[in-house]
């Protein structure tokens, strides 16, 4: 499967985990959307002051519609006092708006998070026995705690942000149209190249963080292997070998890690290059246009910094697709874990399971037996002691080869001598006793003896 396929893929598959969640994302999507209104109003103040307050220029046609014709002909006082008004209120209003999105994603986030790890946890136990004595715990809780979390930025941290700034783009793109159409294709020349540095930087990044969140996986592994077993690694001085461990794998993620910073440190690079020398094109067209009284310098002084908001969201874009790599890796990693792998491995499970359920069987009848052996040995018959010792040792080798039919029939086998033994020492306790019936000589006192020790005597009351 290609690259695109295999995001398209999984963007599909992280939408379909989130549905849940759907009515927070549109409501986040909105909330981002009101950004793009506020960033085309953030130059206008700037241009009123330019051209109306300190030129002669009129306010903008729009400006015009909704101000009342009187306060159009105010002096330059109160219209610079409007227009810094309007800065200010622009500002306030950017922030109350990047207020509500970021509280907004982190509740949704969160809850995407939280729902989708409660499944994957729920799915990692229902996997076969086979596999997580092949991948180990650690892989798994790294899987759970970290991989999951990308569904949560992959959808309120990217997705949301990159379908925003493509707004946000068209917007910048009209606008700028409306005053200087040639500017603007100007400026769309390096959408090109930054899209073909995006598509590059994507197929390098993915592989190269799929490796390191193994080499992360295994540096925990080695914590945990080590910390649950650490009376063993004490009781053999192992310390220091397993801090060599750990040191080791940690090293090789470092120098990947670092790998990857000088790969996104170029990537970054190349995006801003480009959008310098396309900022430098239009900047010297713009003062062409100036020169030739065709563009005024409050019109250029809003172009450019249109200009600015313009690349704002093709550099997001163009970060937002390297970003993402990071976590469409853990993604991929997430759901690859096979959901059919339970039932491929359902018949060994079961057998493991027979064999365990057979060795605890097997382990609490060694030990009754040879507590029996121990406290009333001395009760059971010499040929039947021999053979229950035999039989203890034949089930303890039984256990010792993990088959749970010789354990089984090891079992049955010692169960069967046990209950000889049983049946002689109650048939020796019941005839030491003497509780039994009499068979004749002096088997019980007779009739007459019992009569014969009897005294009688008279009752009369005083």
């Amino acid at each position: 499967m290609s690259q695109r396929s295999s995001t398209f893929a999984l963007s599909r598959r992280i939408l379909m985990e989130s549905r849940k969640f759907w009515p927070h994302i549109w409501l986040i999507f909105l909330v981002s959307l009101a950004a793009t209104p506020l960033a085309l109003l953030t130059p206008v103040p700037l241009k009123i002051v330019v051209d109306t307050v300190i030129g002669e220029q009129p306010l903008p046609s729009w400006l015009e519609w909704l101000l009342p014709s009187s306060f159009q002909h105010t002096n330059e006082t109160l219209m610079l006092i409007f227009a810094a008004a309007l800065m200010v209120a622009v500002a306030l209003l950017m922030s109350l708006q990047g207020l509500a999105a970021w509280i907004l994603q982190t509740y949704t986030g969160e809850s995407i998070a939280l729902s989708f790890r409660a499944k994957l946890f729920q799915h990692m136990q229902r996997l076969s026995i086979s596999y997580h004595d092949r991948q180990g715990t650690a892989d798994s809780l790294y899987r759970i705690q970290h991989d999951s979390s990308a569904v949560q930025y992959i959808v309120t941290h990217s997705a949301i942000p990159f379908v925003s700034a493509i707004v946000m783009l068209i917007a910048m793109i009209a606008t700028t149209a409306l005053m200087a159409w040639d500017l603007a294709l100007v400026a769309l020349a390096v959408a090109p190249v930054l899209f073909l540095l995006s598509g590059i930087s994507g197929r390098v990044l993915r592989e190269r963080w799929h490796r390191i969140k193994e080499l992360e996986s295994s540096a925990m592994a080695v914590v945990q292997e080590t910390l649950g077993a650490l009376r063993v690694v004490k009781a053999f001085g192992k310390e220091e070998h397993e801090g060599s461990r750990f040191v080791h794998r940690s090293g090789q993620l470092i120098r990947n890690q670092v790998r990857m910073a000088g790969l996104e440190g170029g990537f970054d690079l190349g995006v801003a290059l480009t959008i310098a020398v396309g900022t430098a094109a239009v900047l010297v067209l713009g003062v062409n246009r100036v020169r030739a009284d065709s563009l005024t310098l409050g019109e250029l002084l809003i172009i450019m910094s249109y200009l600015a908001a313009l690349y704002a969201p093709l550099q997001t874009i163009s970060k937002k697709v390297a970003e993402m790599q990071s976590w469409l890796a853990s993604a991929e990693r997430v759901f690859a874990r096979d959901p059919d792998d339970a039932k491929a491995h359902e018949g060994e499970d079961q057998k493991r399971r027979a064999e365990m359920e057979a060795r605890n069987q097997a382990d609490s009848l060694v030990y009754s037996a040879e507590k029996m052996m121990r406290e009333s040995g001395d009760k059971v018959p010499q040929e039947l002691k021999g053979e229950v010792e035999s039989k203890i040792a034949d089930l303890k080798n039984a256990i010792s080869t993990n088959n749970a039919a010789q354990i089984q029939t090891a079992t049955t086998d010692l169960n069967r001598v046990l209950q000889q033994v049983g049946q002689a020492v109650y048939s020796k306790a019941e005839a030491g006793d003497g509780t039994g019936p009499s068979t004749g000589d002096g088997a019980g006192p007779s009739e007459g003896q019992q009569g014969a020790g009897t005294v009688e005597g008279e009752f009369r009351e005083v």
